[in-house]
């Protein structure tokens, strides 16, 4: 039992290099895989000014401050237990491999497979436009395994992928999504410094 607690105690410590790498290797896989589909390559083209940016930014923020207070009236760090485990981590983290890697990277990766693949590919279906930006945000959600972040996931998946669509571009919610994560990051060890 002692080994298995090593081991455990190893990739608990570590776990912030562990994600890095997946995210490291996750960015280069889909961005391989969304490359090789040439129609979408135009999407990564920066196709806005800096007040478009701004906007997105400070929407993005609001949705954040919104979500928190939900989140600290809800009380629901004590409701699941999950949700704490997730808290914990971001707070016992490095925090600059932390901004590197959810505050950065994430983003980019998760973008690409979501927005530029999953959400392009629905769209193909013809299934219709407000069915496939609900079905990317379910699975966007979903991929982030406890009930309090799915939620969230899901919700700014809808926001992500609208602004998707009317920009035309994947820095849009690539933006969005690092300013999301970065803001959450800020706001999480602003709280654990003036509890």
């Amino acid at each position: 039992m002692i080994f298995g607690e090593n081991i455990y105690n190893m990739i608990n410590q570590n776990l912030i290099y562990i994600v890095l790498l997946n995210v490291v290797i996750s960015l280069l896989i889909s961005y391989i895989i969304w490359k090789k589909d040439s129609k979408w390559t135009n999407a990564i083209k920066i196709k806005m000014n800096t007040k478009e940016v701004l906007k997105i930014i400070g929407i993005s923020i609001l949705i954040d401050i919104v979500l928190t207070i939900i989140l600290n009236v809800s009380d629901v760090e004590n409701r699941f237990p999950s949700y704490e485990n997730v808290m914990l981590f971001l707070t016992n983290s490095n925090i600059f491999v932390l901004i590197i890697c959810t505050g950065i990277l994430t983003p980019i990766v998760e973008e690409i497979i979501f927005r530029g693949i999953i959400f392009n590919r629905l769209k193909e279906y013809n299934i219709g436009l407000q069915v496939s930006i609900i079905i990317q945000a379910v699975i966007f959600g979903i991929i982030h395994f406890n009930i309090v972040q799915s939620t969230y996931a899901m919700i700014i998946g809808i926001f992500f992928a609208v602004i998707y669509e009317k920009k035309k571009t994947i820095v849009a919610p690539i933006i969005a999504h690092m300013t999301f994560n970065l803001f959450a990051i800020a706001l999480v060890f602003l709280t654990t410094l003036n509890p």
